[in-house]
């Protein structure tokens, strides 16, 4: 895709196993710190939350025009947390 054809991974800068590694680090730390720091329900929200951006929203960009509707739930999340 013209727009992302110069971020990390398509680029080449970055492989999927690091890129993959980064997200589970950074997704395991900030649910862990949501969950200790606040409370378990705002940990469980924030998993939820990378849940369906990563499972829902972003595989549903290239088939769904209705990837916006769900765009729009994991967008006003952070604010419900």
């Amino acid at each position: 895709m013209l727009r992302t054809r110069t971020r990390p991974l398509p680029a080449g800068r970055l492989t999927k196993q690091q890129g993959a590694a980064f997200s589970a680090i950074t997704g395991i730390g900030g649910v862990s710190l949501l969950f200790a720091g606040a409370n378990p329900l705002t940990g469980a929200l924030g998993l939820a939350n990378i849940a369906l951006y990563g499972m829902a929203y972003t595989p549903m960009k290239r088939v769904s025009v209705y990837n916006t509707h769900v765009g729009a739930i994991v967008g006003a999340l952070p604010v419900v947390i």
